[in-house]
């Protein structure tokens, strides 16, 4: 991916999902590595974090109700460069509308992030 500076962004996008049933499902996303060459600065590289995400369709879809799905996303920081990762947990539950019509499909989300840094215990 080229900015309109002149930088660059190069990273590699795998998902794999998993259908526990009909209306249950797990998607894992893991960023395997990003290359960055900002404009006038150093370049970098490294791992991303990690994405866990676990839904659940509540309601199926009908000719007039859309498909109810509730799912919880879970940000793994295993980036060791800031640069890259943020360091923290992320816990995003989200609700998801969806609805067909013909070949199309129509998705209306709503999230909420939670952010959480853990406080590393000095020994005394």
């Amino acid at each position: 991916e080229k900015e309109r500076d002149g930088s660059r962004t190069a990273f590699t996008l795998n998902q794999y999902e998993y259908a526990i049933s009909d209306r249950a499902e797990i998607l894992i996303e893991p960023l395997l590595h990003e290359w960055d060459h900002p404009t006038g600065s150093p370049s970098f590289e490294g791992m991303g974090d990690l994405e866990i995400t676990p839904s659940y369709m509540v309601v199926k879809e009908k000719p007039k109700v859309p498909a109810v799905v509730l799912a919880f996303k879970l940000k793994v920081p295993m980036a060791r460069n800031s640069d890259i990762g943020t360091g923290q947990y992320d816990y995003l539950p989200c609700i998801i509308l969806r609805k067909t019509y013909d070949r199309w499909v129509l998705n209306a989300k709503t999230i909420l992030k939670v952010s959480f840094m853990p406080r590393l215990r000095s020994k005394l």
